[in-house]
Formats: structure tokens, sequence, C-alpha cells
């Protein structure tokens, strides 16, 4: 596989302070044997020597989608971690969710996708379970995504995980999707237990198959739940995983 392998912190947020625990995450990721982080502190001056020292790259920042109505602050962040991804969720309020909250939505995602990228900066949409929620009659939140974003300046960061969840074919939705994909998370679930990478259900071996011929990608991540396990642990399980099917 040709992507950086980076890893989610969400794991750790109900466990640590990303902020002041962040060294100890970072030393646990890095003797794991991941390249790349997504998320961490807000504080680029604090978070970059970080990084540097341990010669771990920012994969992307993460937010939410509401955040995209002043950019100024994300552009400055961005530029300052000198990293060229933005992964956001959720639509403007987070559970306001009718057709015409997706719309509004997608128009302001095409905003910011739009300056972003004259900044040379990729936007990318991360889904959970509810866009494939039927909402307008069959039509779902995703249809609304598909049909309104422009994906030219903003594309999906897909969740694989939710997307199997929701009983899709993760396999198909990437080779149907293919040109409005940029982003992966790679996940795993037991039964609805979010898990570690190769101790679920998802059909993992033939996702990584797929995403192997998808060169364009420009990140793939391992992401997993808060759980009662040991989340180095578990990332270092999910590591492991990817290195026995010969993703280095």
């Amino acid at each position: 596989m040709k992507q950086i392998i980076g890893a989610q912190l969400y794991i750790f947020s109900k466990q640590f302070d990303i902020d002041k625990d962040i060294d100890q995450l970072l030393d646990g990721l890095v003797e794991a044997g991941y390249q790349g982080i997504e998320g961490g502190p807000e504080d680029a001056d604090y978070y970059r020597p970080k990084l540097e020292q341990r010669n771990l790259i920012l994969c992307a920042a993460h937010t939410i989608t509401g955040r995209l109505q002043d950019i100024q602050p994300l552009m400055v962040y961005l530029k300052a971690m000198n990293v060229q991804d933005i992964i956001v969720s959720g639509l403007i309020e987070w559970y306001q969710r009718s057709p015409e909250d997706y719309r509004r939505a997608s128009d302001l995602l095409n905003r910011a996708g739009a300056a972003f990228r004259s900044e040379g900066i990729h936007l990318h949409y991360h889904n959970h379970d509810f866009e494939f929620s039927p909402i307008e009659g069959s039509t779902t939140g995703m249809d609304i995504l598909l049909e309104k974003l422009d994906f030219r300046v903003v594309d999906l960061c897909v969740d694989l995980g939710w997307v199997w969840w929701k009983k899709i074919d993760p396999v198909a939705f990437l080779q149907d999707h293919l040109n409005q994909i940029g982003y992966v998370h790679l996940r795993d679930f037991a039964g609805d237990v979010s898990t570690e990478l190769g101790h679920g259900q998802m059909p993992l071996p033939a996702i990584l198959r797929q995403i192997e011929a998808m060169p364009g990608l420009r990140g793939v991540v391992v992401e997993q739940d808060p759980g009662p396990a040991d989340p180095f642990q578990s990332m270092a399980m999910s590591r492991t995983y990817l290195r026995e099917k010969g993703v280095s």
C-alpha cells in the first residue's frame, strides 16, 4: 500500500487527555509502527515539535463541519502544522439532519473546499452511520451529499466501519464512488462493537485489495472507538494485522 498508515487519536479520548498526554500517546503509536497521526492538540507551536521529534507527520486535522463557517483559524493552524488535509464530521449543527440541513452543509463544504483548495489544502467529509439513514422517502443524507457536493474541491473520507454497520458492502461502496473518495478510515466491527482490525467481521482482505487499487487516496487511517481495552494494545494489534497482510 502506497499511502501513509496513520492512527486516529479518538480511541484515547476517554482514558487520556489528548493535550496533556500527547507525548505518551505519540510514543506508543511510534512503537506500534504508525507513520502519521490524525488529530491532536490545536496549539501548533506545542504540537508540531512533538511530531517532528518522532519523525511523525500529521496526516490530517479533524474537526466538526460547523467550524467551517470561519475557516481562517483553521487555515492558520493547517499552515503552521504544514498539513494539506482537513477532515470534518457532521452537519452544521450535529443533531439537525433534515434534507435542508444536508443541503446547507453541502453549500458550506463547497465554499470552504474551494477556499482551502486555493491554498493547496484538501477538504474531506467523514461519514458516520446516520448519513445512510432515509430522511426524505428513500433518499438518504449520503444521497444528498453525493448530489450536492462539488467533488472538484471536497471529497469523502469514508469510514468503512459505519458503511458496513449500515449493512452496505464497503468494497462496493469504494468501487462505486471511486472518484469521490479521497481518504479512508479503516475499521473493524464485531457485531455492533468497534474492535481491532482482524478481530471483527468486516471483509478486510477485500477492502485492502480495493484500497491498493486506489492510488489517488491521500490517506489511510486506522480508527477504533474508545472502549474498556488498553488503547495502546488495540492500536498495536491493528498495526500488526496490517503488517501480516503486507501493509508495511
